[in-house]
């Protein structure tokens, strides 16, 4: 037997969930980017900020957030970067 389910959302929570999906999309250019220099914990902060903004306020806070966790990971060294500095100077 096949089950049909009547499912009504409204306009608002069919916003927030096409803006949750965006949001997600978005995230995944610091939690990429967090996960590949070495910066996981910033990466899925923007991750999971960017979806919840995006629900809530859309682009006007999801690009802001995306913008300012990918500069905080862009600007720390990676830990590599670090770590053949202090052994060069050693040396």
């Amino acid at each position: 037997m096949l089950l049909l389910l009547n499912i009504e959302i409204s306009h608002f929570q069919a916003g927030a969930l096409f803006g949750a999906a965006l949001g997600a999309l978005l995230g995944l250019i610091p939690l990429i980017l967090g996960i590949r220099r070495k910066k996981a914990k910033i990466g899925i902060l923007g991750f999971v900020s960017s979806i919840v903004g995006n629900a809530l306020l859309g682009l006007l806070l999801s690009i802001p957030i995306v913008a300012i966790c990918t500069y905080l990971i862009l600007k720390q060294r990676t830990p590599e970067a670090v770590s053949d500095s202090q052994t060069s100077t050693v040396i």
